[in-house]
């Protein structure tokens, strides 16, 4: 754990908040943005980015930042 991350951001924790994020099941952009920001906050990060794999285009994508 970094010095910049949350105390409470044990493994354990985490998954758990983004179990529910998923659970309350908002739009795909709404829970990625969560997941991202959850993500980002465990480990004291200030930026981040989620890509997704498109199939039509063959490559990843930009799906959250």
């Amino acid at each position: 754990m970094t010095e910049r991350a949350r105390s409470d951001s044990t493994p354990e924790s985490v998954l758990a908040s983004a179990v529910a994020i998923v659970a309350r099941g908002k739009t795909a952009e709404e829970d990625l943005a969560a997941l991202l920001e959850l993500a980002a906050g465990a480990v004291g990060g200030t930026l981040g980015s989620v890509f997704l794999w498109d199939a039509e285009r063959g490559a990843l994508a930009l799906a959250a930042s």
